[in-house]
């Protein structure tokens, strides 16, 4: 979105886009909701809470971003070495018992993911360890300040977190790549009032992209 932004190609099919850069989903729903956004970037579980929400109103109108290659790790869950956890089973039956803390946005698809992938190893997913902060960069410091056990991280966190050194860096595991657990897409959805009392300009945003 942004690279098409800045190449000039909404304005080639004579459509104006303001993109509006807020780094908590919360908040981005929240505009959406207000009507203050025309459409919205997010993950696929967020838009799917949107059209519960907001019945009849949200249109789906196009994949934002897909990971074509899904053999390649998009995702992984990352604890501190001292945290003493060694395995899934181990993290969720600590976590279980209120011992530790996931931090991962809540309701989103990497909650998905988490509770996809304990549940292919017969775990329940701990839910009332999961933290709700949604700020990613704060989830990293989160983990690297030990306030949390654990957390799940998308890239480009993933490489940021294990190859970004700096004095004083905890020593990082991974405790899962999340094998065999497909990545969702990132979608784009609009109003229904805005995609059919502007369909012209929805369609140049489309050809667009």
């Amino acid at each position: 979105m942004a690279l098409a932004d800045s190449w000039g190609l909404f304005a080639d099919q004579g459509v104006e886009v303001s993109l509006v850069p807020l780094a908590s989903q919360r908040d981005r729903m929240a505009a959406f909701q207000a009507g203050q956004l025309a459409g919205l970037v997010t993950d696929l579980t967020s838009a799917l809470m949107l059209a519960a929400m907001l019945p009849g109103e949200v249109v789906f109108l196009s994949t934002a971003y897909y990971p074509v290659d899904q053999t390649h790790p998009h995702l992984a869950l990352i604890t501190q070495a001292y945290s003493g956890v060694e395995d899934l089973s181990q993290l969720s039956a600590q976590a279980a018992e209120s011992h530790l803390k996931l931090a991962l946005p809540r309701q989103s698809d990497l909650e998905f993911a988490l509770d996809t992938l304990l549940l292919s190893q017969g775990l329940t997913p701990p839910t009332r360890a999961y933290i709700g902060q949604d700020n990613l960069l704060v989830n990293a410091t989160w983990v690297l300040m030990g306030m949390v056990e654990a957390g799940v991280f998308p890239q480009p966190y993933v490489d940021y977190l294990l190859h970004y050194e700096y004095e004083g860096k905890p020593e990082l595991v991974v405790l899962s790549w999340f094998p065999d657990v497909p990545q969702p897409p990132s979608v784009v959805v609009f109003h229904r009032s805005v995609v059919e009392e502007r369909a012209e300009e929805v369609a140049g945003f489309r050809r667009a992209l």
